[in-house]
């Protein structure tokens, strides 16, 4: 895995690996993506089950 490697910019490539298949699996354009915030992948409350 690149984080257990300890080499530098280890930690930018996995933030870019998980921002590219981010994108690409819901179909997101990049402007999309930027505006993302951690509360977007949660579960909304008000959603039936």
């Amino acid at each position: 895995m690149v984080l257990a490697s300890g080499r530098k910019g280890a930690v930018a490539a996995y933030r870019d690996a998980t921002v590219f298949k981010t994108a690409y699996a819901w179909g997101l354009r990049a402007n999309e993506v930027t505006h993302l915030q951690t509360v977007d992948f949660s579960r909304n409350r008000r959603a039936p089950k």
